[in-house]
This record gives C-alpha cells, structure tokens and sequence, in this order.
C-alpha cells in the first residue's frame, strides 16, 4: 500500500503572531521549546522515510532484475522442452505402436522411467535381437 507524502499545512503568520502575542513569556517558552521538538522530530522523520525510500527503489531493482532472470531462463526450459519433446515425437515415430503403448504403460507405472527388469529367464545379446525384444527396441528411443 502506497505512503502519500506528509504535506504540512501552514497557518498564515498573521494568526500566528496574535496568538503567541497573547501568550505569557513562560507560555512563549514553552511553545517554543514543543516547536523545536517537533521540528527536530520531522527532521528524523523526513531522513528516515529518505532512507526507507532508497532501501525501497533498491529491492524494486533486484526484484524485476531477478523476474527479468526468471522469465529468460523460463523462456529457454520452455523451448529446450518442446525441442525435447519434438525429438522425441519424430524418434518414436520410427516405433512399432503397439510396442510403444506397452512402453507408455511401463513408464507411466514406473513414474516415467521407461526401464523394467527382466526376470526368470536369460537371453543372450544375439537373442534380444531374434526376438524383437522391447528392451533393446525401447532404449532406441
């Protein structure tokens, strides 16, 4: 929420001078001596809301810097998925569908790992090749 500015509102001297003409000469110094408090008080002020403003304009800065840091690195992940993505889309077009699905399946139940374990029985590299086997075709992808 924004802070408007203190602007003081000054009583003409004229009302001024009659009233402190009506004063007594210790009344006088007493007035005098509250003026110079506040005085002194709004000078404090006055450096202090300076210093708070420049710590403000300070940390506006950095903040669109790092939003500016934040929207260019964004962009770039943005575009290096889809390049990824595109990739992967013109590599898996090469793939038999049904094998594809099956890999699909795998992945999403592995939480997108797309590896699985081959239990119960052993093949030889020559095998893997013979059969049409998922594996070596999936690690093609």
């Amino acid at each position: 929420m924004p802070v408007a500015a203190f602007e003081p509102k000054f009583m003409k001297i004229g009302v001024l001078t009659a009233a402190l003409q009506e004063l007594t000469p210790r009344e006088k110094g007493k007035v005098e001596d509250r003026l110079l408090e506040l005085m002194e008080s709004l000078e404090l002020e006055r450096s202090q809301i300076g210093a708070a403003s420049a710590q403000l304009k300070a940390l506006q800065e950095r903040l669109a810097a790092v939003r500016a840091k934040h929207e260019t690195t964004g962009a770039r992940l943005r575009q290096e998925i889809a390049d990824l993505e595109a990739e992967r889309e013109a590599r898996a077009a090469g793939i038999d569908r049904q094998l594809l699905r099956r890999y699909e399946q795998i992945r999403a139940r592995q939480g997108n790992l797309g590896l699985v374990r081959i239990a119960g029985r052993s093949f030889l590299p020559s095998q893997c090749f013979q059969m049409n086997n998922p594996v070596v075709l999936i690690t093609r992808i």
